[in-house]
């Protein structure tokens, strides 16, 4: 017997083995199918998936025999890896190399062995695809084009093996650095709340003084500025709250008619400009189970963007109360431009703003994010309708349970 010599770039070739990480992996169907096909296509007994490392010849996929490994010193793979062509041994008991060969003098007996080796796109021989039988014989033509075709399939389905561990592990990598971000995200406008809240604490001391009206009034400005710079940051850090679950929903018995009433007036200042309807469908629930202070900003923040984007002059907001069987619908609509239909979907996602020309303050682009996760927390769904300059309408349904839980 002569033991198979070890490639000239042997290191190499194991590191890019490794790279694969299908060495004791359980059985996959591709494989399987594979060593099937060219079992039946050869007409031999036994076909094997093989791949060689330092020391051994694992099979990672197997037809005719029950061992999982053979060393790597009695491989007939060993010595398939040093070509780049199929390696066809047609009589065992006459080739030198094979005649003592364990494999060959006992079980499993081979005396035909015919291996395509698995050539990676960089060139490195993993192993081979084999075929073997315990009769001499000799390939065809056409099964040795076969056995070649399938062996560069099964490097095919290793590429994609790993490129799918790839893509899971950068996924995860992914996952870890947004956290990370988040929580740096966090942390920051967490301090930043208190700094601004430091300078409203300032501004309030300066008002209460006796001051020109020029100085007052820059002061009342830049109080309006800061409250909502106020409600921005705290915008942004709920969103996080409630995607991690971190913002309790403390339900109350809650009458959401008074509360888009009590919403509404603090947008008087806007009104003059605009007409504002609230109606409230006759026999329609007013009571439901909710976190007031949370709806109310949901509320607050769907009216903000109907007064945002509804026309300046000639505005019309609507907001109504319906029953519906899955519960009380709250919708608030407008007659500005309407959203794009390629758009709609994408409102309620992060950042996301829709551009106007006349629209008027400046936005997180996290109002309606909020208002999803708010709406969702409390088992309830958002959506929206519109057409282009035909308005839009923002609505959530809320379950008619009336009992805030213990």
């Amino acid at each position: 017997m002569i033991k198979a010599k070890l490639p000239d770039n042997e290191a190499e070739r194991l590191e890019a083995l490794h790279q694969y990480q299908v060495l004791d992996s359980e059985s996959e169907e591709p494989f399987d199918d594979f060593t099937a096909l060219a079992s039946h296509i050869c007409g031999t007994p036994i076909s094997l998936v093989s791949l060689v490392d330092e020391s051994r010849q694992w099979f990672k996929s197997k037809v005719g025999i029950d061992t999982p490994e053979l060393p790597r010193d009695i491989a007939f793979c060993a010595h398939t890896i040093l070509g780049n062509e199929i390696m066809e041994v047609h009589d065992a008991v006459s080739d030198e190399r094979f005649r003592e060969n364990p494999l060959v003098t006992t079980a499993p007996n081979i005396r035909f062995y015919a291996g395509a080796p698995l050539i990676t796109p960089d060139g490195f021989k993993l192993g081979s695809l084999c075929v073997i039988d315990r009769e001499p014989r000799k390939l065809t033509a056409e099964q040795h084009d076969a056995l070649a075709r399938l062996g560069r399939q099964v490097v095919h389905q290793l590429e994609l093996r790993r490129q799918k561990y790839e893509l899971r592990a950068a996924y995860s990598q992914l996952q870890q650095l947004e956290a990370t971000r988040d929580s740096l995200v966090q942390m920051i406008v967490h301090d930043l709340r208190s700094l601004v809240g430091s300078v409203m604490g300032f501004l309030e001391l300066a008002s209460m003084n006796d001051l020109p009206q020029e100085v007052a009034t820059d002061i009342a400005s830049a109080m309006g500025c800061t409250t909502k710079l106020v409600e921005m940051i705290s915008t942004v850090l709920d969103v996080g709250r409630l995607e991690s679950g971190e913002l309790p929903v403390q339900r109350s018995e809650v009458n959401v008619y008074d509360l888009v009433q009590n919403v509404a007036k603090r947008f008087e200042p806007l009104r003059k400009s605009r007409q504002v309807t609230i109606t409230w469908q006759e026999g329609c629930p007013q009571m439901v189970a909710c976190d007031p202070q949370i709806l109310s900003r949901v509320v607050q923040n769907l009216l903000g963007n109907a007064f945002k984007y509804t026309h300046p002059d000639r505005g019309e907001i609507y907001i109504e109360g319906v029953s519906t069987e899955n519960g009380l619908r709250v919708a608030v609509a407008d007659n500005g431009p309407g959203i794009p239909g390629e758009h709609q979907e994408k409102v309620f996602e992060k950042f996301f703003q829709v551009e106007c020309n006349y629209s008027t303050g400046h936005s997180t682009g996290l109002g309606l994010t909020f208002c999803k996760l708010a709406v969702e927390a409390h088992g309830g769904k958002i959506g929206v309708e519109s057409r282009e300059n035909g308005g839009s309408k923002f609505y959530f349904t809320l379950p008619l349970n009336t009992t805030p839980p213990n």
